[in-house]
């Protein structure tokens, strides 16, 4: 039989109940990330995909490529994309996460009629508004900084103007939020000036975003290099308010070291509009080259996992590493290990920890209390998508890991 109200339904855990007015029946449905009869729902043994944008019949559709998500403040998401139907301009998305799914505004061009190839998006520490970063070229295009205000009330975004911070880029840049409403823009950079031109460093940009007045707008605070030489393939994590982590791809600019330096990472500490690095980069594969995508995350207080593939091996690997506090070095707390074999073109990996404590509602924070972090890992095994989730243990190491 069936109820007609869900006064009389006690649905299961993860869970909702929705009243049909038509049938005159109210229903019980699990949770959107749970499968089930809407009394017994747990974790789907298979990851769904869902249109990212529901299209009107009859409307063109967006050709989405270069996508990044980041979550923010209110349990929602900012996402940007460039639309290559649009003549490849920029896209901003902002999404509501609610029980049954994910609620997203209307796409918004942030990038003033411009191309925008590799955006990134991350909120402000203070969640004042948003910083967007993109390059208005494939190769041997401009960087630019945007800004943008959140309109809660409106579901309106104000933008700034498009601020400049580098030239000569053509590869994705790495963002983290600092104090201040200070951005860390990380890109490798390629000079042009008379004193060094050709040099190539791996280089650090500090802005600082004003999103809470009228207009938001963007003012470049300096400008650190973090290591000499070409540089390539950039990711960073927070390990801390004032502290992150930053991978990357690196040969020397001299030739002369013999070890290879294309699985490197250093921790950077942020002192007001400076940026002070440890002097020398941790190696994890020195006898070992052709070191391509790769990812960074926090998965407990000072602790990290870095994921990357290795092309000549043609194997995915992952390794922990600590951070001492006070002096800032690392050592590894697991040596890599094989996730999966056959190529990929990527390598990602979301956590549920996070050094930005006002994201987090007081539910999150009850379940990471009770269940600990997780830790999210995605690639390929050749042509097969693969995903694994961990659960991390107050030491930092990965236990109960299983594929999804």
């Amino acid at each position: 039989g069936s109820v007609a109200s869900c006064q009389y339904l006690t649905c299961g855990a993860n869970a909702f109940c929705t009243e049909e007015a038509k049938a005159g029946s109210a229903r019980c449905h699990c949770n959107d990330g749970y499968a089930g009869n809407g009394f017994v729902c747990r974790p789907p043994t298979e990851l769904m995909g869902r249109p990212l944008i529901d299209v009107p019949s009859g409307t063109d559709h967006p050709k989405i490529a270069d996508m990044h998500i980041t979550p923010i403040s209110g349990n929602r998401l900012a996402i940007v994309y460039r639309d290559v139907a649009a003549k490849h301009q920029g896209y901003l998305l902002i999404g509501q996460a609610e029980h049954n799914g994910i609620k997203l505004g209307a796409p918004v061009a942030f990038s003033n009629g411009s191309q925008a190839f590799g955006p990134m998006v991350t909120e402000l520490q203070d969640g004042s508004g948003l910083a967007i970063t993109f390059r208005n070229m494939n190769r041997n295009g401009t960087g630019f900084i945007v800004g943008a205000a959140l309109d809660n009330s409106s579901a309106q975004v104000r933008f700034s103007d498009m601020k400049p911070f580098a030239h000569h880029q053509a590869q994705n840049v790495a963002l983290v939020p600092l104090p201040g409403s200070l951005i860390a823009v990380l890109f490798a950079e390629h000079t042009t000036g008379a004193k060094d031109s050709g040099a190539m460093f791996g280089s650090a940009v500090m802005a600082r975003v004003h999103a809470d007045g009228a207009r938001p707008n963007v003012s470049l605070a300096g400008k650190h290099r973090f290591v000499s030489g070409p540089v390539a393939r950039i990711s960073a994590a927070m390990l801390t308010p004032t502290s992150f982590v930053v991978a990357f791809r690196h040969r020397s600019s001299d030739g002369a070291s013999s070890e290879h330096r294309e699985a490197s990472c250093l921790v950077a500490e942020a002192r007001s509009t400076e940026l002070a690095f440890t002097r020398q980069p941790l190696l994890l594969e020195p006898k070992q080259d052709q070191i391509w995508a790769r990812s960074v995350a926090a998965v407990q207080p000072n602790v990290f996992a870095y994921t990357y593939h290795s092309g000549a091996e043609k194997v995915t690997k992952q390794a922990f590493l600590q951070v001492d506090p006070e002096t800032r070095q690392m050592r590894l707390l697991k040596q890599p290990e094989v996730l999966g074999r056959g190529f990929t073109p990527f390598v990602g990996m979301v956590g549920t920890l996070t050094a930005l404590k006002p994201q987090q509602d007081a539910t999150q924070v009850q379940l990471l209390q009770q269940q600990g972090p997780r830790l999210l890992t995605y690639f390929t095994e050749g042509a097969v998508p693969k995903a694994n989730m961990c659960v991390m243990g107050a030491t930092g190491l990965p236990s109960l890991c299983k594929d999804v």
